[in-house]
């Protein structure tokens, strides 16, 4: 619904998502095979999250037992679930065989004119620091540190970012998230952000500028049981 409604509004857009495709939601196959297919007649950009980086990673000796316990306590099983196997290391063979070229094209960040895009924004340690000095997961797992950030990321850029799921998009000078919670409550839109408009427009056909936003207000940050909504 989203991706029909930013068409309707952009006829030719590029689009760029910014993770977690898999692991969320009921049917995780299900939106791999969709994106597969969407990819090949639109102009897509598809960044790496914190869910690919542990499914990608989930056989290497050093973490192997940190991220099984990371995907059992965060949705895992839900993959597991839709590819129809019944643990982690087949399913890992599954995504890593059937979606090689979708794993092996994801991008750790995407730069597009004063707009920095990641899965999680980036740790305060590391906000002087260029992104190519950086490591792929150090733009995936960031949250309450990143978002007491109150400067520009290298002092040009503002951070887009998702990861930290919200009940509207949050919004302050130096940063945009567009986690809207879709995956924790039923009727929570998923959002879109245009950089050229600075339009928000969500899977509910709502749209927003920035400039009806206040950035003396921040959003609660969603905690909830998701399944029990589904």
């Amino acid at each position: 619904m989203l991706l029909t409604n930013i068409r309707l509004f952009d006829k030719k857009p590029l689009f760029i998502f910014v993770g977690d495709y898999i692991d969320k939601g009921l049917d995780p196959k299900k939106t791999l095979d969709f994106l597969q297919i969407f990819k090949t007649y639109n102009d897509c950009v598809f960044l790496i999250g914190n869910h690919e980086y542990a499914w990608m990673n989930l056989t290497s000796t050093q973490n192997q037992n940190n991220f099984t316990t990371y995907l059992e306590k965060y949705g895992g099983d839900n993959t597991i679930s839709s590819f129809g196997e019944n643990d982690f290391f087949n399913t890992q063979k599954r995504l890593m065989d059937d979606y090689h070229s979708f794993f092996s094209s994801l991008k750790p960040y995407y730069i597009i004119n004063n707009y920095f895009i990641c899965h999680s924004g980036i740790s305060q340690v590391n906000y002087l620091r260029q992104p190519t000095e950086l490591e792929s997961r150090d733009f995936l797992f960031n949250r309450y540190d990143f978002l007491k950030t109150d400067t520009f990321y290298c002092n040009k850029y503002i951070m887009i970012f998702g990861h930290t799921p919200f009940y509207y998009p949050y919004i302050d000078t130096y940063k945009i998230g567009i986690d809207t919670a879709a995956f924790f409550y039923k009727e929570r839109p998923l959002t879109s952000f245009c950089v050229e408009t600075k339009i928000f427009l969500n899977s509910n056909n709502q749209n927003k500028h920035l400039s009806d936003f206040s950035l003396n207000i921040c959003p609660n940050i969603v905690r909830f049981n998701p399944m029990n909504n589904f």
